[in-house]
């Protein structure tokens, strides 16, 4: 069994906050599709050894779209954005 640490739940700059994931000793990572991504930010993922385990779809989708709603139009919104966050995950492999 692989423990990671949601990287929403420490505060700082995002260099900062891998440092203090791996100082803790934890080797994976859960992300939201908008962070870590600059590109010193993903290289600083690789140079701690961190893999990204997880990431949280629910937090990409529009307040205003949800995945089970009655709207077709409503449920694309939400769509589109898992869409794209599965795309961003799977960039980062």
């Amino acid at each position: 069994m692989n423990l990671a640490c949601c990287t929403w739940a420490l505060t700082g700059p995002d260099r900062a906050v891998l440092n203090q994931i791996a100082d803790l000793g934890c080797r994976w990572i859960d992300i939201q599709p908008g962070h870590f991504t600059a590109t010193d930010s993903l290289a600083a993922i690789a140079e701690l050894g961190l893999g990204v385990s997880c990431m949280s779809l629910g937090f990409g989708i529009p307040t205003n779209a949800t995945l089970d709603s009655a709207d077709e139009a409503v449920r694309a919104r939400a769509v589109q954005a898992a869409l794209a966050g599965i795309d961003r995950g799977a960039a980062l492999g």
